[in-house]
């Protein structure tokens, strides 16, 4: 009875999955024809090796002949001018091995003194709300963080608070080169755990925030959510320092876009994790936000170049002006009465 109903059985069952495994993987219209063109998978290979022997030929060639360029104008020169250009390669030379020596000093400085300048903690306890894209995104972004506080001096300290040991994005960050190396501190703790809970010592950078944030201080940490999620989800940073009651705020963007007349300039309005950090960064360097937001700020200028320099000269300029209006008007009376007495 058994063995009749055996074939029955087997029929009713899908095909195994080690045929499935072991069929050749199916080839597009498109892959046939090359595989047909080049004589199968070796004839590609050989294709593609023939033409990356012609590039490195090619691009030997131009190098040749840019040297053999340099040469004849170099032969041209008076012996004068052949000085003059010594010289000048020379005092060039110089000042670059003056730069890379203040850097490394600069550096080596913020490394003995980290508590002395304004802390910037990316908060990177998000990684339920993201996928794998989002989290090499974020690997991408904390690493253009690093490297421009590294090349500007770390004149802010950058900390990496609920970073996890077994998480997805700290195993894209130590894909990265020489991550153990990189100057800045790293904690599993979370933020409510690392840092002090309070409104004064503890800032979370957001713009869903009704603060404006007007400067930064030595010694104050800055949080800055280390999420990628595309507009997902909206809010989530406020929610999070409201229920720690931390302080909050957000950049003064629109206070800038305002002031430099968005109609002729196109500004991007949604800052990465690494856009905040650079702008943080330009504001400790030139306590300006305006100087900031043009340094960092990817822009696409629809008018003119001359424009776009009248517009923010003009922008600074008004800037000046209310701030200076401003200060007069917080003035005690006393002191406008005694101004106003003629000499």
């Amino acid at each position: 009875m058994s063995e009749e109903k055996k074939p029955a059985e087997e029929a009713a069952l899908p095909a195994s999955t080690t045929e499935e495994k072991d069929a050749p993987p199916v080839l597009s219209k498109k892959q046939q024809k090359r595989l047909a063109r080049y004589g199968g998978v070796e004839g590609i290979k050989e294709h593609w090796e023939k033409r990356k022997a012609v590039h490195k030929e090619r691009q030997r060639n131009k190098r040749r002949k840019i040297k053999e360029e340099k040469e004849e104008v170099w032969k041209k020169m008076t012996e004068e001018e052949q000085d003059a250009v010594r010289k000048a390669a020379g005092e060039s030379w110089t000042r670059k091995l003056k730069e890379k020596e203040d850097l490394e000093k600069a550096i080596q400085e913020a490394c003995d003194n980290k508590t002395a300048r304004p802390q910037l903690v990316i908060d990177m306890d998000f990684e339920k709300e993201m996928d794998e894209k989002a989290m090499k995104s974020l690997a991408q972004q904390v690493s253009l963080s690093h490297a421009y506080l590294r090349k500007a001096g770390l004149p802010c300290w950058l900390t990496l608070a609920g970073l996890s040991e077994k998480g997805r994005v700290r195993s894209c960050l130590n894909e990265r080169q020489n991550f153990s190396n990189w100057k800045l501190t790293e904690t599993a703790e979370r933020i409510d755990k690392y840092l002090p809970l309070d409104e004064t010592n503890t800032i979370y950078l957001t713009g869903d925030s009704p603060n404006t944030l007007e400067t930064i201080k030595p010694g104050v940490n800055y949080v800055i959510g280390g999420i990628v999620d595309r507009n997902r989800c909206k809010g989530i940073t406020l929610k999070k320092a409201t229920a720690l009651g931390i302080g909050h705020a957000k950049l003064p963007l629109d206070d800038f876009l305002t002031k430099a007349n968005v109609e002729k300039i196109e500004i991007c309005k949604t800052l990465t994790t690494n856009h905040v950090v650079e702008i943080l960064t330009q504001f400790q360097i030139s306590k300006s936000w305006d100087a900031a937001f043009m340094a960092v700020l990817p822009t696409r200028r629809v008018a003119e170049k001359e424009d776009v320099k009248d517009l923010f000269t003009s922008a600074n300029q008004a800037f000046e002006a209310k701030r200076v209006k401003d200060a007069k008007k917080s003035e005690p009376e006393s002191d406008k009465k005694e101004s106003e007495k003629p000499v």
